[in-house]
Formats: C-alpha cells, structure tokens, sequence
C-alpha cells in the first residue's frame, strides 16, 4: 500500500476500534496525520477516499464526521485497498501533463486551486506544471508560452492576470487545439468566449445582505474597491443596490483608493457618519477593504461591531484571527480548482466538448463576530 492507502486503512481501523457511529466526529487532519506519520495532504486523500465511498462527511468549521456506515462498507473499502495498485510518482504516465498557470507568487492567491486541481490531476494519473505570473501581463505572456513548448502538454488551467481584455496567447490555444479552462473572476468581454469556472459573487453578496437584514440593519453602506472597473466587483455593487431598492432603502457607495485607511476612509466615513447618521453597517467588496475600514473607524473611536457592523468577502485566513473575527464570504477556490480540472478533463477526453461552458460555484457567509443585531431602525 502507499501512504494515502495506508492512511485509509487506519481510519477504517479507529472507526472500527472506537465503535463510530452516524454524526459521531473523526479526529482532526492533524491528529490522523500525526497518528499514520504521513502529511496533512496524505490525510485529506485519505479522508477523500472514504468521502467517495460516502462513508464520511465534512462541514465547513465542524470537521469531518461519520456519513453513513455499515461493516460492509467498510470491508469493501478495505479490499479495495488491498486489491488496488500502489501508485509512485514513478509509475504515472511520463507524457501526461496538465498545467496551471497561477496570478500570484503568494499562496493565497493560487493555494485553493491548486488543491482541487491536483485532486483531480492525481486521481486521472496527471502530472502537474505550476507557473505563476505575479500578477504581470507579461510574465502571463511568457510562462505560457513556456508552457507550450512542452509537448507533453494536455490541458492548461489559467488564473489570469487578464482584466476586461482577452489575453494575446488565446489564439495560439485554440490554433493549437489545446483544452484550456480560467479560474477565478477574469472577464474578456461578451465577444470573448472562453470557459471560466469562477464564485457566483450575486449569491454570495446576498448572503451578507440578507444577514445583515436579518440583523435588523436598514442603512448599509456599500465600500467598494479601487478596481470598480472588474467584473466580480460591479456583480457584488449591483447585488447590494438591487437588494436595497427592492426594500425601498437608501443607498450609500464608499470607493477605495488602495491607500493606507488614514487617506482612503477616515474622511469619508466621518462625512458618512455626518450626513448619513443612520448608516449602521458597511457591507465590503473585499476583506482587505474591510480591514482598512474597521482600521479608519477605530481611529474616528468607532467601535466595530458596538457602534458599527463591517461584513468581508472572500473569509481570507487571517479574517478569523482579527479583531473583531470578520464575517465574511469564504470563496470556493478549492471547490473551483476542482470543478475546472473536471472540465478539462472533460475537453481533453472529447474534443467536441472543447466549447465555451462557464460555471459558477456558490460560495458560504461565514458569520463571525463583525456585526450586531440592532433593532431595526425606520427608513
């Protein structure tokens, strides 16, 4: 067995030993990794392995817990995994390549995608090229064509740099016939037809407008970044004003300069604040925005949620440790690298499905401690 398999087995064993039931909880990665002495991705493949048998479960913040479980299940999964082959990197297919090509030099800007991908990648016998463009046009430009000089190329999966503008290396894809999938919010335009896989923003700036409604705020004020200009930030600004003129609400938009919070916010949430005395909640286009509006609100001595609530968008890790914890909307990038990697393989078995097909995955709100429930205040 290889250390995925064997990992499997353990956590068939402990379920056995422990006399597991349905809604029972199963360690933490980190405890099953240690237990197996194999890595936290060895432990999630193993956890992945039994999610496929349906045996386990996961929920976002609680874990992963018992499915649906029977002996024989778990004997099926057993001989399967001591019938089955152990896969080395030295047995995959020496020419069977996929490639991703990430926006960021920084995890966090690729990390999530990355995960799913290589699921996907690893399970079909894929080997897997990384490059990544910081965020430059240019260094896009050249890495895939980097990308292409290797003939062992089968499918490529862009985060692109690209904005409101179809990058030049498209024509060299399809004059190449090569399968290709984005990821992430890139748009070329309506006369630009390619197959994106990206979050469903209108759902999940719904999520925050709909919480803070509950939350009994009539008066949000929506802050924008400096990139209004992009698709994913526009979908989430007309989301907050249809939502608020469907109620008959006022509406309030803040933009983002990109600056440090003494220059982008102080000024305007004072005036805000003047002109606007009711407004009590400010519904973000992005985390780091929000950070640098709570930022400008503790130095006008505006305590965040006590005098004031402030939602996120995209639940970047360090939104759980701040102060307060950020609510916020956690972008499916995993879910996302995932699903584009199912497309591609689609496209790369069958040609004739090598066509524009665009999905968007919905993301979750997850609700932290950034807002407060108020009575609700009149129009």
């Amino acid at each position: 067995m290889n250390k995925t398999q064997q990992a499997t087995k353990h956590i068939i064993e402990y379920i056995s030993k422990e006399q597991l039931k349905k809604g029972d909880s199963l360690p933490t990665l980190r405890k099953i990794a240690s237990a197996c002495g194999a890595s936290l991705f060895i432990a999630k493949k193993a956890i992945e392995i039994l999610k496929q048998h349906d045996i386990v479960d996961s929920q976002w913040g609680s874990g992963n817990f018992i499915k649906n479980l029977n002996k024989d299940s778990l004997q099926n999964v057993l001989t399967a995994l001591e019938q089955a082959p152990a896969q080395t990197m030295n047995k995959l297919a020496k020419n069977n390549y996929l490639a991703f090509m990430g926006k960021g030099r920084n995890p966090a800007f690729y990390g999530g995608y990355l995960g799913g991908i290589y699921d996907v990648a690893t399970r079909e016998n894929f080997q897997l090229i990384l490059e990544m463009s910081n965020h430059s046009s240019e260094n896009e430009i050249e890495n895939i064509n980097k990308i292409l000089t290797n003939k062992d190329i089968r499918g490529i999966i862009i985060s692109s740099a690209f904005k409101n503008e179809p990058p030049p290396y498209l024509s060299i894809l399809k004059q190449r016939n090569i399968p290709h999938v984005f990821v992430g919010d890139s748009n070329f335009g309506k006369n630009c037809q390619e197959t994106y896989l990206s979050c469903d923003n209108k759902a999940g700036f719904l999520s925050v407008m709909n919480h803070l409604y509950d939350m009994g705020h009539r008066h949000i004020a929506f802050v924008g970044t400096p990139r209004f200009d992009l698709p994913a930030n526009q979908e989430r600004y007309n989301t907050y004003k249809n939502f608020l003129a469907e109620r008959k609400l006022p509406e309030l938009y803040i933009a983002g300069t990109g600056g440090e919070p003494e220059e982008d916010f102080v000024s305007e949430i004072r005036n805000t604040q003047c002109f606007q005395d009711k407004i009590t909640a400010f519904a973000c286009c992005g985390d780091a925005i929000a950070k640098e509006v709570i930022t400008a609100c503790r130095l006008l001595g505006l305590k965040v949620p006590a005098n004031i609530s402030v939602t996120g968008f995209d639940a970047r890790d360090w939104t759980a440790y701040c102060t307060p914890a950020l609510t916020s909307v956690f972008y499916p990038t995993e879910e996302i690298g995932r699903a584009a990697a199912e497309e591609l393989l689609a496209k790369i078995k069958d040609p004739l499905l090598n066509i524009p097909d665009s999905k968007k995955i919905k993301p979750r709100l997850i609700i932290r401690n950034s807002v407060k429930k108020i009575n609700i205040v009149s129009k």
